[in-house]
């Protein structure tokens, strides 16, 4: 069995900092960025816990090589994935002086630092309790294929066969979508469907499963009808040859009922999604409050990946829990994604490159 991976966080009681419980990370995880460095062209690093053999760092300085090739801000936001477990003091007086951190992971012990200098990237990733500063993901909503996993609905065809016939319809599951946000009332499928919501681009939101953040551009809006959406009386699908008619649309899973998550915002009118890390957190925090069984993720980050990303072992964590993670991998090929060289159907990005 793989090692496990544990976060800690801490809190003051009474006057005394004491720890709180650890949470423990899917059992598969792996540990490649906690080995020790045995050699190495610069002195310091040698003896020091990094990540050594991840894809996106060639040159082996753990920085992610996506940063390297930023030739245009002097400035980037990053993740620092730590090695070791910081009280807020020390964290805060460790990483504060390179940028402003905007949010620490968790589950996983990772930190997001935002506007650090390019010239700092070095310095920020020799400090002992640093074990890789990767790019800041940015996650690109991934809708353009879609296949039947399953017949749902009963059917002509395979009568008797389908999940519908079997009894599953989804009565008792509540589904995460993370990702754009989903507008309930532009759909009449999604009407009393939602269980509760959050709005991790949002600081002011208050956490607790009230919010309901619209839908930034349709996506995850749609990927709610299709997983969830109930029978609407008189509207008539199409029919796949030889399947049956539905004539009320109903979704793969029409007894089941969602949770809104959205980390994605509007800038300059697009969609921009790069609140991923903290959305991740709160489903794994809310999962038994809410009584999340799965969640879902249709998008993914721009580089390839293997598997070690952050963004990857939160999905990680999440099915760690005992979830049900639907991720898209996203081999589409993108010119202002991939490495030189790269072609598009040979990578796998986070967090579709999970365990």
């Amino acid at each position: 069995m793989w090692p496990m991976r544990w976060s800690c966080t801490f809190a003051v009681v009474g006057g005394l900092l004491v720890a709180e419980p650890r949470a423990r990370a899917c059992p598969v995880t792996p540990l490649e960025w906690q080995q020790q460095v045995t050699q190495h062209a610069l002195a310091p690093m040698v003896g020091q816990r990094k990540h050594t053999s991840w894809i996106r760092d060639q040159n082996r300085n753990f920085i992610d090589d996506a940063l390297e090739r930023n030739t245009g801000n002097p400035r980037v936001d990053v993740l620092v994935d730590l090695n070791d477990c910081l009280t807020p003091t020390t964290r805060t007086a460790l990483l504060s002086p390179f940028g402003h951190i905007s949010y620490v992971g968790k589950l996983l012990t990772f930190v997001q630092l935002d506007g650090v200098l390019v010239s700092d990237l070095p310095k920020l990733a020799a400090l002992p309790q640093v074990s890789m500063v990767q790019q800041r993901p940015v996650m690109m909503p991934t809708i353009d294929i879609a296949s039947r996993a399953v017949e749902a609905h009963k059917s002509s065809t395979y009568a008797g066969m389908s999940a519908e016939d079997q009894g599953l319809t989804g009565n008792g599951v509540t589904i995460a979508f993370i990702g754009t946000g989903v507008s309930d009332n532009t759909y009449t499928q999604l009407a009393g469907k939602r269980v509760a919501g959050f709005d991790a681009t949002d600081p002011a939101d208050p956490g607790d499963g009230t919010t309901d953040p619209p839908d930034t551009g349709n996506h995850e809006s749609v990927m709610a009808v299709i997983a969830v959406g109930a029978p609407v009386s008189g509207q008539a699908c199409r029919a796949s040859a030889g399947a049956g008619v539905l004539p009320n649309c109903a979704g793969i899973a029409p007894g089941a009922k969602y949770v809104n998550v959205r980390q994605c915002h509007l800038v300059n009118g697009n969609s921009v999604c790069d609140s991923f890390p903290k959305a991740a957190d709160w489903v794994a925090v809310n999962a038994k409050k809410f009584n999340i069984k799965v969640v879902n993720m249709s998008f993914s980050s721009c580089p390839d990946d293997d598997g070690t990303s952050a963004e990857a072992q939160q999905a990680n964590y999440l099915a760690g829990l005992g979830l049900v993670v639907v991720a898209s991998s996203s081999k589409n090929p993108n010119s202002n994604c991939m490495p030189p060289g790269m072609v598009g159907d040979r990578i796998v990005r986070a967090p579709g490159s999970a365990s």
